[in-house]
């Protein structure tokens, strides 16, 4: 195996460009009207590790957490960033396979890696003010971020899906009833 990263599949720029749009659309509508941390960042991420070109890999989600955070008047937060590049490195692993159940699997442990990075590290951030400064202080702080989750784990059920099932629809060869005879 070689160091160097291979290319992905040919990509689909449209449907990273529309991917990258919507991420950004859906993550500015309010949260009443939609669940808390439903977004499809996290499906963009991976997505855009395992089908596009390395810089629009990394630019594309990263792009539109900075746009949408900027329009959101958020203060970027390095855990949820980081958890991103991670994403979109475990893409990376995945640039040449179609299976399912590698890019379920991908995508579950990186809900589950979000989920206990980001709240892990509120608790340590806000220990002592509001969390304790002690393992029931965590628990408390995972416990508090699951209703947070279930928003980031149904964007990701809905998102990883149809990014990959409209790449692969994109990508497939023609049949011979649908080539076009000249």
């Amino acid at each position: 195996m070689s160091a160097v990263v291979q290319p992905p599949p040919r990509p689909i720029w449209s449907l990273a460009i529309a991917a990258t749009f919507i991420s950004i659309v859906i993550r500015l509508v309010p949260s009443p009207s939609r669940l808390p941390n439903f977004t499809p960042i996290g499906a963009l991420c991976l997505y855009a590790g395992a089908r596009l070109p390395l810089w629009a890999a990394f630019g594309l989600p990263i792009g539109a957490m900075l746009v949408s955070d900027y329009l959101l008047r958020y203060r970027p937060s390095w855990s949820t960033y980081l958890c991103y590049l991670l994403s979109i490195a475990t893409g990376l692993l995945l640039r040449h396979t179609k299976s399912v159940w590698k890019i379920g699997l991908a995508a579950l442990v990186m809900n589950l890696l979000f989920f206990f990075v980001t709240n892990l590290t509120a608790w340590y951030s806000m220990r002592g003010d509001f969390y304790e400064d002690s393992f029931q202080g965590a628990v408390t702080a995972l416990i508090a971020g699951i209703p947070f989750h279930h928003g980031t784990f149904f964007g990701d059920l809905i998102f990883v899906p149809a990014f990959f099932l409209l790449h692969a629809l994109a990508t497939r060869p023609a049949t011979a009833h649908e080539e076009v005879k000249t």
